[in-house]
């Protein structure tokens, strides 16, 4: 009897070898990096490229998990690799074996995952609604927690478009599940046409529009009511753009005397260079709105010592930069604990009065992972020993009240978690302080991908942002995420402005936050529901 010829689905569902596409999936991930700031494309393109980019670089991955049966865990996990190896290259800097730690068991593991629980959640003619649910639970679980990592999330490709305005209604995750439910509804009606389910793309069509314009609504209602506040601060962001070529090194004590001065001078020069740019920033004679208070805000670790009235080196100094422009002082700074039985220090923000004395302070609650406390610190010091002692962890978050707008101040690595700042719009904060120091990042797409999260702190809490960074980007975001001033990369400045407080409140604050968690705890349950049914069978 002779052989049946397959028909041309049965010989693409079953290739005798791995199809050419399956090894090109890397570059389409590489392809989905350039939608993020990146190192690979030259000026304004790599720093800021096109939010566009995000919508057709995901054809690739969509297309492949439709089109090959066979091969789509594999192609997912090498797309994910390529995006996740290209989009934290920077990670580099730290070690290799961080770098490709982070990127693969990180981010790129979720996207087979993702699929996994796709196809156990909805029957495949809904794959591309079922994909872009597990895999925006997923990349919400991944940003959650003490070893949280919430970066290079697939929403935040969009920053730079006016799709970014979603994120007032239900944060990232929404632009996540959208941007994923589209493009694979849009690959699938072009890969099946008639056998396609027809009401798939326009009901993910109608969702993004209805979205759309839902946080065009409401990021420009919190504009609206920025611009119609009295209150304010008269703030000026300071970048010394020092210190240079940061190295873990700097973590340890000095290793001979030699390096202690250099050390010490370069912390000179860094302190003088603050205090100049902070008069000449304050300089300006004109009198101040009704009511408006001067702010000097200063980096993370700008001090190497607690303020006045501690013992400092630099306690003088200080007293007089706010004596002389009138200011208080937002800088970052170790405090040690109260009870001397308890060996570290906290990563502190303090703000001064006019007088140069500490009124308040803020102490980092959320740490780095082996940045700032090292887990299982008995075993990993075998092999990791960057940081010989523990910073200590903050206890209570709460609004700087002193200046006469509430700040919701957060210290660097807390700026990529959206809660935090919810958590202070919740408190009545007027305008969210980020300070940061960014030199560990050196030149690399980091830098523009931090500051990037601060803009959508701003959408989702409708409240303005001040951020200053010791080498950039320090600037003034306004409550719909656009930029308002920005000092760039490794150059010296001061940025001052009339900075409005804002009224927090946005549709994601109000809940739409849940988005994310819902997403994560329903693939959860339909996947059990699913394999349970096929167990029975």
């Amino acid at each position: 009897m002779p052989k049946k010829t397959p028909t041309p689905d049965q010989q693409t569902a079953t290739p005798s070898h791995p199809p050419v596409a399956l090894w090109l999936m890397p570059l389409g991930g590489a392809a989905l990096s350039l939608a993020f700031p990146n190192e690979l494309l030259p000026g304004a393109l790599g720093d800021r490229p096109s939010f566009l980019v995000a919508w057709v670089a995901l054809a690739p991955l969509l297309w492949a998990i439709q089109a090959l049966p066979r091969a789509r865990y594999k192609a997912a996990l090498l797309y994910g690799a390529g995006f996740a190896l290209s989009t934290v290259s920077w990670v580099r800097l730290f070690g290799y074996i961080p770098w490709f730690l982070l990127a693969l068991a990180y981010i790129a593991i979720f996207y087979p995952l993702a699929l996994y629980l796709a196809d156990r959640l909805v029957p495949s003619r809904l794959l591309p609604l079922g994909f872009a649910l597990a895999f925006t639970g997923l990349e919400w679980a991944r940003g959650q927690g003490m070893f949280g990592f919430p970066w290079a999330e697939l929403g935040s490709s969009q920053v730079e478009g006016v799709t970014a305005r979603i994120a007032a209604v239900g944060g990232i995750p929404l632009i996540t599940f959208l941007l994923l439910w589209v493009v694979g509804a849009a690959v699938q009606v072009v890969r099946e046409r008639d056998a396609a389910p027809r009401w798939q793309l326009p009901a993910s069509a109608a969702a993004l529009t209805v979205c759309l314009l839902a946080g065009y609504w409401q990021s420009s209602a919190a504009f609206v009511r920025w611009e119609r506040q009295s209150a304010g601060v008269h703030a000026a962001v300071v970048q010394p753009d020092l210190p240079h070529n940061l190295k873990p090194s700097i973590l340890k004590p000095p290793s001979s005397r030699e390096e202690g001065l250099q050390r010490e001078e370069e912390y000179q020069r860094r302190i003088q260079k603050l205090i100049e740019l902070s008069e000449r920033g304050m300089a300006d004679p004109r009198p101040l709105p009704s009511g408006y208070r001067r702010l000097l805000i200063w980096p993370e670790s700008a001090l190497w010592d607690p303020p006045p009235p501690y013992l400092s080196r630099i306690s003088e100094q200080i007293r007089g930069v706010c004596g002389t422009t009138g200011s208080y002082l937002l800088v970052g700074a170790p405090a040690f604990p109260r009870d001397y039985r308890v060996h570290g220090q906290f990563n502190t923000a303090y703000l001064l009065n006019p007088l140069g004395i500490p009124v308040e302070r803020y102490e980092k609650i959320h740490l780095v992972p082996f940045g700032e406390f090292v887990p299982m610190r008995g075993l990993v010091t075998r092999y990791y020993t960057v940081r010989p002692d523990d910073i200590l962890r903050g206890k209570a978050r709460a609004t700087l009240r002193e200046v006469g707008v509430p700040l919701g101040v957060a210290i660097c690595f807390e700026t990529t978690f959206p809660a935090i700042s919810r958590q202070y719009a919740r408190l009545g904060a007027g305008m969210l302080v980020f300070i940061t120091n960014d030199a560990w990042f050196k030149r690399t797409s980091a830098v523009r991908q931090h500051f990037n999260h601060a803009r959508f702190r701003a959408l989702e809490t409708g409240l303005p942002v001040a951020r200053t960074a010791s080498t950039g980007i320090s600037g003034f975001i306004a409550p719909d995420g656009r930029i308002l001033g920005e000092i760039p990369t490794y150059r010296e400045g001061v940025l001052t402005r009339d900075l409005r407080a804002g009224v927090p409140g946005t549709l994601d604050t109000a809940g739409g936050w849940l988005f994310g968690p819902a997403c994560f705890l329903l693939a959860l349950a339909l996947t059990a529901a699913g394999i349970i049914r096929a167990r029975r069978r």
